[in-house]
């Protein structure tokens, strides 16, 4: 990932000599918001990426793969990977950022907290609010949230997550959370089309 290599070469030229004021401006442009991130968030920053890949008439399934770095822009390891999907409503981009529509989010990067229902809020979300990851197994059951599932079967022209697998991979995803993902801004999910 091209931004936390810049991270690393800006730590990289910081321990090895001081830096001038002219020096530090020269690499501030090539930090970005993922890295960003890293100077306002906790000891760990999780980054969920998610891919869309299935289409149905009133559905939308993404594959999820999740990651682990520690504040220095470094992979940790030692923390296994998790991978399911998320089962969202049919993406209408016409209607991406409208309030109250039923279709899936625009892709891009949002920041992921915690709520008191124990669900997790995906925020910044254009023109939306009440976006979440929670369970559920049919478009059915969202009107623009994530419904985390460890499979999804076809029914129809249409898309579910597999009978069972969505509350294993909610307590999954959100036992990461909870546990490398506790401070502001240290949860990222990166959407791709």
């Amino acid at each position: 990932m091209k931004s936390l290599g810049s991270y690393k070469l800006f730590e990289e030229k910081k321990n090895s000599s001081r830096m001038s004021f002219d020096e530090l401006a020269a690499f501030m442009p090539i930090i970005n918001k993922l890295e960003q991130t890293f100077f306002i968030g906790g000891d760990f920053f999780i980054i969920i990426k998610v891919k869309r890949s299935q289409f149905g008439a009133n559905s939308t399934v993404s594959t999820y793969t999740t990651e682990v770095w520690d504040h220095c822009g470094n992979k940790i390891d030692w923390i296994p990977s998790q991978s399911g999907v998320f089962l969202e409503p049919k993406y209408d981009p016409s209607k991406a950022t409208i309030e109250g529509s039923n279709t899936a989010i625009k892709a891009g990067m949002y920041t992921v907290t915690k709520r008191a229902n124990g669900r997790y809020d995906v925020n910044n979300v254009p023109g939306r609010t009440d976006v979440e990851i929670h369970t559920g197994t049919t478009y059915g059951n969202t009107t623009g949230c994530l419904l985390a599932g460890k499979s999804a079967t076809k029914s129809g022209d249409d898309f579910q997550i597999t009978a069972g697998t969505s509350s294993l991979a909610f307590a999954e995803l959100g036992s990461l959370i909870d546990t490398y993902g506790s401070g502001i801004g240290c949860v990222s999910l990166i959407i791709e089309d």
